[in-house]
């Protein structure tokens, strides 16, 4: 199942990282995931541009006539396009990152219990409320979360916005909000806090700087509840001076702010700007632009007028604007077209972790189905949504994936460590990537312009090559190709079939068996490689086959390429991985073949973690 979420983060992120932006080209800001049918953006230098060419020191963008702002209270709002505005001023306890994952906020970390019913949210004690003057007003503490919590809840205060997935999650929320149904309108808008906690409500602030919320049911994915609004913390100096009315139609000039912009001027269905909160907990974290200027404009026709004045520093472009540059190769414009910054939309599986029958009664099958990790993965490999994802991003459909609801279970595994790097650290043992040596080897060919099936040429270059490994203060291995740190070139997707080709060459595999035996004579090692148990490890401890079905590992390349920013389309990623395995497989020195006593591994139907556990389980098995 599918749904079009209308994200509240995205504009804000983008607005944090829109300040890096380099040069006329650059693209201004970059997420997953928009709602237009347009495949793509442009960005130009206009005015704001810095003329040092370090990026902009002032964005200039725009936004459609019709979608202005609507309500200014984050807790009584539902439109993206009030989120657009306000989650730029005012920070919730988390937020996401370009993969999806979630990051800290306004909560530093936070953990959970064994089975996910109890959340714990641990907050900065830096925060601090200040007006559209920049002026502090108030100490932000687990009190603001509970004064904005009770908010939500009391239907006379907040008219049954935001309700739904507090209610539906947390303990006591449903009956609460029921019971402020019920009340005369005086009576609803008297309570407080202390009011909802007397009355069971799953929330508790056991100290200023914690917040605790305690689920109806095991919730592996709170951590995407306590990000929407309905968690976001209001200020109760300011919710007592304005009274439930005057709160509720809050204006910008009333607004109290904890984010990273105020707003310096708003002229309604007309233009809007943005500078820095002088008080911002995050500045020293993030960049950001000295002013945002938003405009409000008629079309995307009038955007491109703007464009092409440089009165704009990004548009995004409708289906026929595109067309007409990309069809014509000595267009100005086609070195400025970037892939579209996302406005609101995310696409994700969303999946009922508490289905009922029609009787009422827990569906204990799928229930426990749907609990399991590797039941959730086998809909994402399962489903090709590539085709669904291009229709809202042509030129790279994966960027519109971020799973927003099913972090772990679904969404990421480590952003690219591999397997045996995380089991090598869990045995504590060196860990010999061979297939970065050979990739090594490779990416000397390709930058010398070289044949890598030239086999005589190659093997006249090999006394030339030095490839080192090392492990950096990060904590990751690094390759060196005569003392250069190549780590990133050799993962480039055209590497890969240089690596191939050259690695079917004997005199190339002879130049580097020794060092890898010479590594594994001086200590215990784990090598991964398409050899090391049939050749250059013959007498290895422990051999184990790691296979996965050809579209499954595509899929999982194809997302590995996006996480890099080198992303391709998965039909070219899996007919390239085919060919390969053909050729690997075929090729007369060191074919790619499971060693006799090898046991095979399939992590076709594996997530990350059980992928990991089982070739520990192997290792154990069988080293005492």
């Amino acid at each position: 199942m599918y749904h079009d979420f209308e994200s509240y983060t995205i504009t804000r992120r983008s607005f944090l990282k829109g300040a890096g932006a380099v040069g006329a080209a650059g693209l201004l800001a970059a997420c997953g995931g928009s709602s237009s049918s347009t495949a793509a953006s442009a960005s130009s230098a206009s005015s704001g541009a810095a003329a040092s060419g370090k990026g902009l020191s002032e964005l200039f963008t725009y936004e459609t006539s019709g979608r202005e702002i609507e309500s200014w209270n984050m807790l009584y709002s539902q439109q993206a396009i009030d989120f657009n505005v306000t989650t730029n001023i005012i920070d919730g306890l988390i937020s996401f990152d370009n993969y999806g994952k979630p990051v800290p906020a306004l909560a530093k970390s936070w953990e959970h219990n064994e089975d996910s019913t109890v959340w714990t949210f641990h907050l900065r004690d830096d925060v601090d409320w200040v007006d559209m003057n920049g002026e502090v007003q108030d100490h932000l503490t687990s009190k603001d979360f509970l004064v904005g919590f009770e908010w939500v809840l009391n239907a006379k205060k907040n008219q049954a916005a935001n309700t739904s997935m507090p209610s539906t999650t947390v303990v006591g929320a449903a009956d609460y909000y029921d019971k402020t149904y019920g009340m005369d309108d005086a009576a609803g808008e008297a309570l407080t806090y202390e009011d909802m906690l007397a009355a069971g409500v799953g929330i508790d602030a056991p100290d200023d700087y914690t917040v605790v919320y305690t689920c109806i049911n095991p919730c592996p994915y709170f951590d995407t509840v306590a990000s929407y609004v309905c968690c976001y913390p209001a200020p109760p100096a300011l919710v007592e001076k304005l009274g439930v009315e005057g709160f509720r139609g809050v204006d910008y000039t009333q607004q109290w702010c904890c984010g990273p912009y105020l707003i310096e001027e708003f002229v309604s269905d007309n233009s809007k700007r943005f500078i820095p909160n002088p008080h911002y907990y995050a500045a020293d974290e993030c960049s950001r632009f000295e002013r945002v200027s938003l405009s409000m404009i008629t079309d995307l026709t009038v955007g491109y007028q703007l464009y092409q004045n440089r009165e704009l520093d990004e548009l995004e472009l409708s289906e026929s604007t595109l067309t007409t540059i990309t069809s014509d190769t000595s267009n100005a414009y086609n070195n400025q077209l970037c892939e579209k910054r996302p406005t609101k939309y995310a696409y994700d599986f969303n999946f009922n972790f508490y289905c009922l029958n029609t009787d009422g009664t827990p569906n204990e099958n799928w229930n426990k189905a749907v609990a399991n990790r590797a039941f959730r993965r086998c809909f994402q490999e399962g489903l090709n949504l590539i085709p669904y994802y291009a229709r809202f991003n042509k030129i790279n459909p994966l960027k519109c994936e971020n799973n927003y609801y099913t972090m772990k279970g679904v969404c990421y595994n480590s952003k690219g460590t591999d397997y045996v790097d995380l089991v090598a650290k869990e045995l504590g043992i060196v860990y010999v990537d061979t297939g970065a040596i050979y990739r090594s080897i490779g990416y000397y060919i390709y930058k010398n312009g070289m044949d890598p099936k030239d086999a005589a040429a190659v093997v006249a270059v090999l006394p030339q090559i030095r490839v080192d490994m090392r492990y950096s203060d990060d904590g990751l291995q690094h390759m060196l190709l005569n003392g250069e740190d190549v780590t990133e070139q050799i993962r480039l997707p055209e590497i890969s079939m240089y690596a191939s080709a050259v690695s079917a060459i004997p005199a190339v595999r002879t130049f580097l068996l020794e060092m890898q035996r010479d590594m594994a004579r001086r200590s215990s090692v784990i090598m991964d490689g398409r050899d090391i148990g049939t050749v250059v490890l013959p007498q290895a401890q422990v051999k184990i086959f790691l296979s996965a079905d050809v579209e499954v590992r595509a899929r999982r390349r194809t997302m590995e390429l996006e996480r890099r920013g080198t992303p391709k389309p998965y039909e070219q990623v899996l007919e390239e991985m085919k060919a390969r395995d053909w050729a690997d497989s075929h090729r007369a020195a060191a074919p790619l073949q499971a060693a006799a006593d090898a046991v095979t591994v399939d992590t076709t139907h594996m997530d990350f973690q059980q992928s990991m556990d089982a070739i520990l389980q192997e290792i154990r098995k069988r080293v005492r």
